[in-house]
């Protein structure tokens, strides 16, 4: 570091970088300083009612100086969604979409970014039925849009430093050729796979709208002082829902504070998307490269696992970020698996091993975890298969310890998210205890699918129906090459291990590639046992197996590459290496460019245009709840009560109340009954039931007259938890320091 900060000093291009910033920071500190403008919109009361045209001008001939605005309509409604209130500029310099009305609010707000200044524009509804009212309308300046630009101004700033660092560094020698090699062909291959995030805009995913509510979630939650988020306070129009519970949401922290910075909502997922595509591409050179000891295996093989057609498809047109978030993870597993079952590194010390095998395998299986719980399922499904069909070389080897520690470390690392989820799990009846009835055999493929070279995404209709997910033709025909060999008796036992770990790829993939089909009995299998129908139900889709398909298979690969390679067989080597080139660019790059310009993408500025309600399946709420009838604001009281005060907060209420009843009675408040919540009086507790559609309902005392304070309170075990993962990570990154230190004085005295 000390380093870095001396070529800053000398460099005078780095100086120039960093004068520029300074520049940026000086001029965004002005404005956080300067009060931000109010305006008023002078507009007379606007009635909307049975109106002929959908679309109605609020407000015309507006403008507004270059920055970030709030704006603000205050109205009455007497339904949900009964008008949409936007921003129609004919210039295109402002960025925002609007929001939604709803029956239980009073006002509603979103932000608008002007890069334009002076830009005319007009204030419109696009009116759905029901009568509007709209009798004011303000805008607030924010700074919004100066803290973008000085966290972006700080990144590329820091990027550019960061790379003359690098390039100086290659410059004197001290990185070598090969290492300059995989630098810019690992961050290529990220590049390549992130070429749709490279946009204003964000293609529509079955699933994009699901997790974009998850960020909002987040970034409501930190807005909120609540951390960490484990009831998502905006969700279902203010109720709350328990996604985070179930879903862990620790990746989607960095968008959601990207959020609060001020970036919108497409750059904020985008931004994120690209990230995982950088650290997948990273992850999965290391890994493939550690199995194979050979950096250019690693590469070809990155390549591939980043580029799948698979993983395109689910992260890019059907959204599935938890499933690509996993897929960072899936190789380092795939790595600790190795070590504990192939790994013959006899140079390290006993203390050394043990890290080597515990560490890849505990954290890649503690990320997959916090990324995406059905594809933890079937890790752990993998990972039980494979050390089965090698308990006697686990047991030769000693490292039955190394699986169990692993197994700790994992744990450790996600107590924070794991003891939540199993405590709502088991003491709650939420709604995803009862998808086992799902089947999931219809949903799988035709065997001819897995042997497509071009794959075309036409919109969700179930696998079969819409696109092919199948693995491609061309990583089939590795496959069928391997099982050639092996049946010809060329993959030959070696002392690395590797051929025995290809043939068990080889067999893992096999036994994947039939589980992904709709001639595997899944029906009949779920139907043999009332424990086995829940775990299969919830996969919901057999492609979710190829994640794995994919990281198996890639291994097949590196042995064929390494095959070729010991044995000089040039024209395979490079029939090899063209066939990985075709099946990237007919098959990766085909399916990014076809399909991105064959679906829609729109621009999402604001949350408030997405609205609130979209809880597929219903899964993390009481079981019986419905949605619909939860609304904004809506208290119901008992006999006797009269409320005098009340105010709803994020994942609380407070109720200033009195019960003339002369017995006890009750207050519903229009936050779903989960298990957390506290409702007190001053320092005493009032009971907590479940009210109408499983709202909370506060049982009010006989005569009682004050305040009442409902919050969310977590659990002390849950606290328990979060204990244990701090200490762990904190633990890691200690333990990653240290070795960090001692590699570089090593270093320094071999220099010396």
């Amino acid at each position: 570091m000390t380093d870095f900060f001396k070529h800053i000093r000398n460099s005078i291009f780095c100086k120039i970088v960093s004068l520029v910033f300074l520049f940026i920071f000086i001029f965004c500190l002005i404005h956080f300083i300067i009060p931000n403008k109010n305006i008023d919109v002078d507009i007379d009361d606007v009635v909307i009612s049975n109106a002929d045209s959908q679309d109605y001008i609020i407000k015309d001939n507006l403008k507004l100086p270059f920055g970030s605005w709030r704006f603000y309509f205050d109205y009455t409604s007497d339904i949900d969604y009964g008008c949409y209130l936007t921003l129609i500029d004919e210039d295109g310099g402002l960025v925002s979409n609007g929001a939604i009305t709803y029956l239980g609010l009073d006002t509603v707000s979103f932000d608008c970014f002007n890069y334009f200044p002076n830009n005319k524009f007009s204030v419109m509804g696009e009116y759905s039925g029901g009568y509007i009212h709209i009798s004011d309308i303000s805008i607030a300046e924010t700074d919004l849009i100066w803290s973008k630009i000085l966290c972006s101004s700080l990144f590329f700033c820091l990027l550019i430093l960061g790379l003359s660092y690098f390039r100086r560094l290659c410059t004197e020698g001290c990185i070598s050729d090969n290492y300059k090699k995989v630098f810019i062909a690992v961050n290529v291959i990220s590049l390549l796979a992130s070429i749709p995030f490279f946009s204003a805009k964000i293609t529509t995913g079955a699933d994009l709208g699901f997790h974009l509510l998850r960020v909002e979630g987040i970034s409501e939650s930190i807005k909120a002082g609540i951390f960490p988020t484990r009831v998502e306070p905006q969700w279902i129009q203010d109720y709350g829902y328990a996604d985070a519970i179930f879903y862990c949401p620790l990746f989607l922290y960095f968008p959601g504070i990207l959020r609060l910075i001020g970036y919108n909502v497409s750059e904020a997922i985008s931004i994120f998307n690209v990230t995982v595509n950088i650290i997948t591409a990273w992850i999965s050179y290391y890994s493939y490269k550690e199995i194979f000891k050979d950096y250019k295996t690693g590469v070809v093989l990155c390549g591939v696992y980043t580029l799948s057609i698979y993983r395109l498809n689910t992260f890019y047109y059907i959204g599935m970020t938890g499933v690509a978030s996993a897929m960072m993870f899936l190789p380092l597993v795939l790595l600790g698996l190795w070590r504990i079952v192939f790994d013959n590194n006899d140079g390290d010390s006993p203390f050394k091993k043990e890290i080597r095998r515990i560490l890849p395998l505990g954290i890649g299986f503690s990320g997959v975890i916090q990324s995406h719980v059905l594809s933890s399922e079937i890790t752990l499904f993998v990972c039980i298969v494979v050390c089965l069909l090698h308990i006697v070389s686990i047991i030769k080897r000693k490292a039955l310890g190394s699986i169990i520690f692993a197994a700790m470390l994992a744990f450790s690392i996600c107590a924070w998210f794991i003891i939540p989820f199993a405590d709502y799990y088991l003491t709650q009846d939420m709604g995803i205890k009862h998808a086992g009835a799902r089947q999931i055999q219809s949903q799988g493929f035709y065997v001819a699918q897995h042997f497509i070279l071009f794959s075309k995404y036409e919109g969700w209709n179930g696998p079969q129906a819409s696109h092919s997910l199948g693995i491609g033709l061309i990583p089939v025909a590795f496959l069928t090459a391997f099982i050639i060999l092996w049946i010809g008796r060329k993959v030959k036992k070696d002392f690395t291990g590797l051929a025995a770990f290809a043939k068990s790829s080889c067999i893992a993939a096999l036994v994947l590639f039939v589980l992904t089909l709709n001639i595997f009995p899944w029906d009949k299998i779920q139907a043999t046992s009332k424990i086995i129908m829940p775990l299969i139900g919830s996969i919901e889709y057999p492609h979710r197996f190829q994640a794995w398909l994919y990281t198996f298979t890639c291994v097949v690969i590196g042995y064929l590459i390494k095959y070729v390679k010991d044995n000089n067989y040039r024209f395979a080597k490079y029939l090899i290496i063209t066939s990985v080139f075709i099946y990237i660019v007919t098959g990766s790059i085909f399916l990014i460019n076809t399909n991105y310009t064959g679906t829609s993408q729109i621009l999402l500025a604001n949350p408030e245009a997405m609205g609130n309600g979209y809880t597929p399946g219903n899964q993390y709420m009481k079981y019986g709840t419905d949605p619909d009838l939860n609304k904004y604001n809506r208290f119901e009281v008992g006999d006797g009560i009269l409320i005098k005060e009340k105010e709803k907060g994020a994942l609380s209420a407070e109720i200033l109340c009195e019960n003339n009843s002369g017995k006890d009675s009750w207050i519903e408040v229009p936050l779903n009954a989960y298990k957390g919540y506290k409702a007190y009086s001053g320092n005493e507790e009032l009971e907590i039931v479940e009210g109408y559609n499983n709202v909370i309902r506060v049982i009010v005392p006989s005569d009682f007259s004050g305040r009442i304070t409902i919050k969310f309170c977590s659990p002390w075990y849950w606290r328990v938890g979060e204990i244990i993962s701090a200490i762990t990570i904190i633990g890691l990154l200690v333990y990653a320091f240290v070795r960090l230190r001692n590699k570089r004085k090593l270093l320094n005295a071999e220099i010396q």
